[in-house]
């Protein structure tokens, strides 16, 4: 006697076998990212077009999570405008849970949108938007030279964690629009497979 599986709320259906004795099943793939967003817990975080008229870093984006779960920041991207004077690539330097500096310590909020139009749901995290000759302190380091565009990368913050991002102009750089942001996943656990 074969064993047989049948529907779980009771109306004893079974599962369909075809002809080669292979059990049908149904599956959907989407990202998290996508799942994220129809739900309501995707998130833009973004400053607006910052205009650096030095080729000294400024800190330009923090965030602090204040949710009660980890929070993912990924698809990072910085849009570099064209560089007056400014020769050769620019850097992008990322701070993995910054102390200290300006960029934090005057606290002008970023843009916060949530990609589920009209949406509810709100994002519980410290959101602050940077300007020339901000300064981000303290932290761990990672930089690499970019002329602007999307950045494949990933952080998972836990509660209370902070990620900060600054942006130094091409060296000679005397005037270049900036913008720079990230997505935010909330649930990030919800998400993921563990």
């Amino acid at each position: 006697m074969g064993t047989s599986i049948e529907d779980g709320t009771g109306s004893r259906k079974g599962a369909m076998v075809g002809d080669k004795n292979r059990l049908h099943t149904h599956a959907l793939a989407a990202s998290a990212s996508s799942v994220a967003t129809v739900t309501g817990d995707a998130f833009n975080v973004s400053s607006e077009l910052i205009t650096l008229t030095s080729d000294s870093d400024s800190g330009l984006l923090y965030i602090s999570n204040g949710e009660q779960e980890a929070i993912s920041v990924t698809t990072l991207f910085v849009n570099f405008g064209t560089s007056a004077n400014g020769v050769g690539k620019g850097l992008v330097s990322f701070y993995l849970d910054p102390t200290g500096g300006t960029l934090i310590t005057e606290a002008n909020e970023a843009q916060v949108l949530n990609r589920k139009v009209g949406a509810p749901e709100t994002l519980t995290a410290d959101t602050y938007k940077g300007a020339e000759a901000k300064t981000i302190t303290g932290g761990n380091l990672i930089q690499l030279p970019s002329s602007g565009g999307p950045i494949a990368s990933e952080y998972v913050l836990s509660k209370g964690a902070c990620f900060a991002l600054s942006v130094t102009p091409p060296p000679g750089n005397t005037s270049m629009q900036v913008q720079i942001g990230f997505l935010v996943i909330k649930k990030y656990n919800s998400y993921t497979i563990d």
